[in-house]
């Protein structure tokens, strides 16, 4: 309860108030240039590296660690959540669930996107989540065991996942990687700058080896 009341309390200070407060009373290490806008903090652990930011109306609930690496970007209406680790209630066969999101140096996730974090979900760097609407779900019913299972999602370096995704527990994209809009990826894939689409996803293409996408050195593009 004094958790949520410190949060209420700090939604609106200025930046330089508002960061100070979150590293000393909650533990949070947030770099001097990084910037967080109107949006609920309720993670265990948070991380930003330099020139990072989560823009307005974010939703993190339950989440026990974010990190945002330098220069990474989550834009607006996004929303976090997973069941503790200190809950047993749920996942009590998982011995050493983390429930963590981290999205690496200049990776990008858009807007209005879901992260099921009960298992962690891994970025990679100079990724982008584009597009609105896709789903990470690290968990689901295990009908035959009766029982809560979750299993985590990992997404490569400069990997484009496009509109409206939606990613199971166990599943995996790897490297140099585009995933199609609509996409159902439900499996590990290994098959590194290649086209994945389909429901379910399946290997379409290797991308060319010229793709400017992949020989970028910011992630912002024009």
């Amino acid at each position: 309860m004094m958790r949520s009341v410190f949060l209420m309390m700090t939604m609106l200070l200025p930046w330089r108030m508002k960061r100070l407060l979150l590293c000393r009373v909650l533990g949070f290490r947030l770099a001097k240039d990084a910037r967080i806008g109107f949006s609920w903090l309720g993670m265990g652990y948070l991380e930003m590296g330099e020139g990072s930011r989560i823009g307005h109306l974010n939703v993190f609930k339950g989440v026990d660690r974010v990190v945002l690496g330098p220069f990474s970007a989550v834009g607006r209406l996004n929303l976090f959540t997973a069941v503790p680790t200190s809950n047993r209630r749920h996942f009590q066969h998982l011995d050493n669930r983390r429930t963590e999101f981290v999205l690496g140096r200049h990776g990008r996730v858009t807007m209005r996107h879901l992260f099921d974090c009960n298992a962690s979900i891994i970025v990679g760097e100079f990724t982008t989540i584009a597009g609105y609407s896709s789903q990470y779900l690290t968990h689901s019913i295990d009908v035959v065991a009766c029982r809560q299972d979750a299993h985590p999602v990992r997404i490569g370096r400069y990997c484009f996942v496009g509109t409206r995704c939606l990613f199971l527990g166990g599943s995996e994209i790897p490297d140099y990687s585009v995933v199609a809009a609509g996409s159902v990826v439900r499996t590990a894939f290994t098959e590194v700058e290649s086209l994945y689409a389909g429901v379910p996803a399946t290997f379409r293409k290797k991308m060319p080896q010229e793709t400017k996408y992949w020989a970028r050195t910011d992630g912002w593009i024009n």
